[in-house]
């Protein structure tokens, strides 16, 4: 163990937590972005407003507002308003000091991302949001398979959309306070008649994939564990290659920023009550 890690252990970590959380769908990557404190939340999934699990709901400790873009205009006008570290002002005109941005989930930006197409499987001209024409460089239809037998696209990068999403990503670290991002694992088993991208994968086009992961402190995987709340990875296997830089978390803890806290910030650590 190195001297910093080291250090890092005994004394906590020095500052607010990056983190990317991958799971399927379902396993408790929102519940675990909602733990944290005072989160302002991107939600991509347009889900949050449909309510959210009772074993949340009923924290005295959760405390979350979200907004839902349209546009990736939308996205950088609220990521500008963030960045000041000040109250903003929601939608409905009430305040809010976020301690915590949450983006859920980052695979779901369906303006810059293509990820469903019709179930004639026929694809024509692809649109932005913004009615301009996406390029896409590598366009493969394929079958996942489900009870709606919803049909997909496997992607290859478009370029601008990888170049754009990197740098909303390294704008986001500059908040000074906490960010958690969720993504889908890849699913790579699922896919029929492609090829399969390594295993161990974020859901995300393949340069991002490297990309993306080392941007953050921790990258985590969600477990279906039958356990509530879920369990959380942190530490690299022959599949996952998840990460702990804060040197500070087991293997395999519980997905509730609640119970991990006292271990990235330890009695007498300045982040303790942030």
């Amino acid at each position: 163990m190195s001297e910093i890690q080291v250090r890092n252990s005994r004394a906590g970590w020095d500052g607010p937590i990056r983190s990317l959380n991958i799971s399927a769908p379902g396993a408790g990557k929102t519940s675990l972005m909602l733990s944290y404190p005072s989160v302002f939340v991107f939600d991509f999934d347009k889900t949050l407003h449909l309510g959210i699990p009772k074993h949340i709901r009923e924290r005295a400790d959760v405390d979350f507002r979200f907004v839902q873009p349209d546009s990736w205009q939308d996205v950088w006008v609220w990521t500008m308003r963030l960045l000041k570290g000040e109250p903003v002002e929601l939608p409905d005109g009430t305040k809010f000091q976020p301690k915590t941005i949450g983006v859920d989930t980052i695979g779901e930006c369906y303006y810059e991302f293509i990820s469903q197409v019709s179930r004639s499987m026929k694809v024509q001209a692809m649109m932005g949001k913004d009615g301009k024409p996406l390029t896409v460089l590598d366009t493969r239809v394929q079958t996942i398979k489900g009870d709606d037998r919803r049909a997909v696209m496997t992607m290859a990068d478009f370029g601008f959309s990888s170049d754009r999403l990197v740098e909303w990503i390294n704008a986001l670290k500059m908040f000074p306070g906490h960010l958690v991002v969720n993504a889908h694992e890849q699913l790579r088993d699922a896919i029929e008649g492609s090829v399969k991208p390594p295993k161990g994968t974020v859901m995300l086009p393949g340069g991002l994939r490297e990309i993306l992961p080392g941007k953050f402190d921790l990258y985590t995987r969600l477990t279906r564990s039958g356990t509530n709340p879920p369990q959380m990875q942190t530490a690299p296997d022959d599949l996952w290659p998840c990460k702990d830089r804060t040197g500070t978390l087991d293997p395999m803890e519980d997905a509730d920023f609640a119970k991990f806290k006292k271990k990235l910030y330890p009695a007498g650590n300045p982040w303790a009550e942030f």
